[in-house]
């Protein structure tokens, strides 16, 4: 933002958006970025230049009202657009007040109230305040709709108050101040109404409760020892604190419970310059009262944590001190154990107590280690001697083990209620066979053994670390089962206090006399943290916990420090501030509710790390910007997008990342991958660029996430992006392209069919031609012939007087009758009227009629009804009438029939007649003399067809044709000659 913008409202939205309205832009920010929207009066649904000097609403549908004074706008967060809804004259300014839960928009025009409902501004009646009017304030009960607003003059004093109820108005007063002679009068800077019947005023340097109820009762409050702080802002800050602003104190909160100044905040930040009190302009906390945010005019704004520490020292429970604890250890059921110099404490859930003296008169200096098993059971370790506390017990018990010559250097718990212990000559497990009987398993394997003090730190994930008191060796195992495996060995370590495993990140943190120490997950590198620090100059760091956000805290000789690895963020809180003595030894327990309990030499402290929240909220990715080939994405918010849609040359893509995260928003990391191009995900930080060629097509989907500074990853959010391809490429293109190949191919296709059957068409009229000549030929040659024999036959037998003579002419005669008869048969059935199928089928219709009743044959022709038209070749109805005849004269001379059936059918382009006799049959194997019966199946096959017989004696014979019909021309057309390509390419046979 610039730097001499004043800032007058600041104002965060339901999806975490921190909104700052200055004099002449609103601003955006997320904790990393600010975006800024700048007024501009030519630029079509956009907001328009004037003072963005008023409170500024969020209603049901996420959407930010605002107004300039001169007009009222509201922000479309997925369109990006500003909306202008009403306008009025520079000398009717407005000014926005509350959205009731119905939606009711309420504000002032002109000093006069209104509220907007269905799209239309609906004026209460005796709304309207007097004289020109400042500021405003609204005031709503628990359930969210306005009962009250208070105004105040520019310059004179006191100020109004309209009381509202169901929409409508119950009445006006005026407060004209003074109240009484011992008040100033009041000229109310700021104001601030509350829920419980109060009004805050600052008036005059002063921070003043006023209630309408009883207006004479002004109560003036001042932080104390500073009344000349000058008060001139009040801010809620929670249901019952109230953010206080000073020009000459800074900034302060003052508890409306107890009516105090609760705490000074310091307007002093690390590493940025003196924040000027006198120029503190507005103030607002964050988001579930997290963070606290002030806008400092001309100088910018600052943010600061709400935490105050909230202790509680425990000295004594139950009449038992806890003082001067030196060794502790949580039980099973939430509660704990303390040590001290002469006994241990057990504090229950119940907050209970109860003590347990020291064994034999046992001295706290000659303990080694104490711990609670996976039982319970409380543990105590002298060195040569064992005690632990049976369950359902009070009392110490010895552990009672033979080990013959061995001492034990080492015990530490383990899974089930097992024991792991490490003496001068073995390492092995201890198990309890029956109540108060122990025994040692086998030695297990791997752990090697040192005659000499050791520390064992049994861990979670199977880790077990073991450090030599004299050389100062870690040494790591890992058990795989019964037995350990050394995994690593680090020399030179200092001496551990507490040893703990960290599973979110994978390392082992170690509080030590020489500082913090990590290991990390390979067990190779050794980080060192505060070494020689001065918080922890003296004896390092005494103990060490984990918290559920992953914050670490350490115990130091006068400090409690939180520490977050991935930020170097670091938390003290001093002695003084603990309001307890110096931390002990060991002595950090982590309760099962969360809370922390450190032993101290003037008490216990219990602490709640819930209590301190830096901002718990996990910061949320999102898109803060994008480009399409150079060019800003306008139309669409990027933050609210969740799939873009692009065309074939929108291909180049910038994006840019933020989270919305207010928590040191300089450590947030921002992970992303294009599913399906990046490997893996991929780190940046907030603000940052990256690149995209994108490819065609659907389906392409990016991915991100954030991570805070305490480790918390949010959700992964997704942008899914398709980029339609070129039109060439598209489905409408491509199908097309095919459709009108198809249509070439046919035309060229077509073509050259059609030539072929034009030549086709040319060749069978060549041969019908010839065909037709050779039979003029016969009929005028061979006709000519047959017809003169007849003649002379004729007058041979009627003049010869010999009867053998004339016997001899009257078979010539009839010989020479028939070869005519014949030869006109042949003539009429190749003649071209005869090409019709109808016309050919009644020609063998009649002509097998007339045989078979002169040789008086019972017969049959069945002829199905609307046969389509068809045309048959001049050679084939020539064949299929020779072999029909002969058929038939074989049937008349040798089948003894009395009965000859002929059917004819059609079969896509094939004619078939079938002849059927119910003669005396034959036997088709058997050898037959006659020439006819060899010719008839030469015949049909030589034009393409068939000849089939089945007979057997005394069952009749039937015979079967089949002729391929002539294929007709038909006129040039797409559709058919797509049917002919087909059947010639894959029926060419047919």
């Amino acid at each position: 933002m610039p730097a001499d913008e004043e800032h007058a409202f600041l104002f965060q939205d339901s999806r975490g958006f921190l909104w700052i309205s200055s004099l002449s832009a609103l601003y955006r920010f997320d904790g990393a970025l600010v975006k800024p929207y700048l007024p501009d009066s030519a630029r079509k649904n956009w907001l328009h230049p004037g003072f963005i000097q008023h409170k500024l609403l969020e209603d049901k549908q996420g959407r930010i009202w605002i107004t300039n004074g001169n007009a009222i706008f509201y922000y479309h967060p997925q369109k990006e657009h500003f909306y202008r809804i009403s306008a009025g004259s520079s000398s009717q300014g407005y000014t926005l007040l509350h959205i009731d839960p119905d939606g009711r928009l309420w504000g002032l025009k002109g000093g006069v109230l209104f509220f907007r409902q269905n799209g239309k501004s609906v004026f209460p009646e005796n709304g309207s305040f007097s004289g020109p009017n400042a500021r405003y304030a609204a005031e709503t009960p628990a359930n969210g709709f306005l009962k009250r607003v208070i105004a105040t003059p520019v310059m004179d004093p006191g100020f109004e108050v309209l009381d509202i109820a169901g929409g409508k108005v119950i009445s006006l007063q005026s407060y004209n101040t003074p109240f009484s002679n011992k008040e100033r009068e009041i000229y109310v800077e700021r104001l601030l109404a509350d829920n419980d019947t109060l009004v805050w005023l600052c008036s005059k340097g002063r921070l003043i409760a006023f209630n309408p109820r009883a207006p004479e009762r002004l109560k003036v409050y001042l932080p104390e020892g500073w009344p000349d702080a000058d008060v001139n802002i009040a801010s809620p800050l929670d249901s019952i604190r109230i953010l206080v602003g000073t020009r000459k104190a800074g900034l302060w909160i003052f508890n409306k419970q107890s009516r105090r100044f609760e705490a000074r905040l310091n307007t002093r930040q690390a590493n940025a310059p003196v924040l000027s009190p006198d120029k503190i302009e507005s103030a607002v906390s964050g988001s579930k009262g997290s963070q606290l945010w002030v806008s400092f005019s001309n100088q910018g704004l600052g943010s600061a944590s709400l935490f105050l520490p909230k202790l509680q020292r425990l000295e004594n429970v139950n009449g038992l001190k806890l003082r001067d604890a030196r060794f502790s250890s949580k039980d099973l059921y939430g509660g704990f154990w303390f040590v001290n110099a002469a006994e241990a404490v057990h504090v229950l859930n119940d907050n209970s107590a109860y003590a347990v003296k020291l064994p034999e008169n046992l001295s706290i200096s000659s303990v080694w280690d104490f711990f609670t098993d996976s039982f319970g059971r409380p543990w105590l370790h002298t060195g040569g001697k064992i005690f632990y506390i049976p369950a359902n017990s009070r009392s110490w018990k010895r552990l009672s083990l033979e080990l013959d010559k061995e001492t034990p250097r080492a015990i530490a718990p383990l899974q089930e209620g097992k024991l792991l212990m490490i003496t001068n000559m073995h390492a092995f497990t201890v198990h309890e066979r029956s109540p108060g009987v122990f025994q040692k398993s086998n030695p297990l394997k791997g752990i090697e053994i040192a005659d000499e003090k050791v520390l064992a730190f049994s861990l979670s994930e199977g880790y077990l670390i073991i450090q030599r008191a004299k050389e100062l060796t870690l040494q790591i195992y890992k058990t795989d089962g019964n037995d350990f495996r050394k995994i690593a060995e680090i020399p030179h370590m200092p001496y551990a206090n507490k040893i703990i495993w960290d599973k979110a990140r994978e390392s082992i943190w170690l509080a030590t006399t020489d500082g913090l120490k990590r290991i990390s997950n390979d067990f190779q590198t050794v980080e060192s943290f505060f070494l020689g620090n001065e918080w922890l100059d003296r004896v390092g760091v005494k103990d060490v916990l984990l918290d559920k956000f992953n914050r670490l805290w350490l115990a130091g000789p006068d400090v409690l420090v939180s520490f977050i690895p991935e930020s170097n963020s670091v938390r003290i809180f001093r002695q003084e501030e603990l309001r307890a003595g110096p931390f002990l030894f060991a002595t950090a327990v982590a309760a099962s509710d969360g809370r922390f309990f450190f032993g101290a030499r003037d008490g216990v402290i219990c602490f709640d790390p819930e209590l301190l929240k830096p901002y718990p909220d996990t910061p949320i990715p999102y898109v803060y910007d994008i480009q399409i080939n150079g060019a800003h994405l306008d139309s669409l918010n990027p933050a609210e997008l969740k799939a873009l849609e692009l065309t074939y040359r929108q291909r180049n893509i910038r994006l840019t990342l933020s989270a919305i995260g207010y928590y040191l928003p300089q450590y947030t990391r921002l992970q992303y991958r294009l599913r399906g191009f990046d490997k893996g995900w991929q780190t940046i930080k907030p603000g940052e660029h990256l690149n995209y060629s994108l490819i065609w097509g659907k389906g392409q989907v990016f991915q991100m996430r954030a991570i805070g500074p305490n480790g918390q990853q949010s959700p992964t959010r997704e942008l899914a992006i398709s980029v339609a391809p070129p039109f060439w490429l598209s489905w409408q293109f491509v199908f097309s392209s095919i459709i009108a190949l198809a249509g070439i191919v046919a035309l060229i296709v077509n073509y050259f069919v059609q030539k072929r059957l034009k030549e086709e068409v040319k060749r069978q009229k060549l041969i019908e031609q010839e065909w037709s000549r050779i039979m003029n030929d016969l009929h005028d040659g061979i006709g000519f012939d047959l017809t003169a024999i007849r003649a002379m036959s004729e007058r041979g037998s009627r003049n010869n007087p010999d009867p053998d003579a004339r016997e001899q002419f009257e078979k010539i005669y009839r010989r020479a009758l028939d070869g005519m008869q014949s030869m006109g048969e042949i003539f009429r059935v190749t003649e071209d009227q005869a090409a019709s199928l109808d016309v050919f089928l009644e020609f063998l219709r009649q002509r097998s009629k007339e045989y078979l009743d002169s040789m008086g044959l019972e017969h049959q022709f069945l002829l199905p009804q609307g046969l389509p038209y068809a045309e048959v070749g001049a050679e084939q109805r020539q064949n299929v009438w020779l072999v029909l005849k002969e058929s038939l004269n074989n049937t008349a001379k040798h089948a003894q029939a009395t009965l000859v059936r002929i059917s004819v059918w059609k079969e896509d382009r094939t004619l078939f007649l079938r002849i059927q006799d119910d003669g005396c049959g034959f036997d088709p194997s058997a050898p037959r003399p006659g020439r006819g019966t060899r010719n008839m199946p030469k015949r049909m096959r030589s034009i393409g067809g068939s000849y089939a017989v089945d007979s057997s004696p005394q069952k009749g014979t039937t015979i079967l044709l089949s002729c391929p019909l002539k294929r007709p021309f038909r006129p040039p057309g797409i559709w058919n000659r797509l049917k002919t390509l087909w059947r010639r390419t894959f029926f060419p046979d047919v």
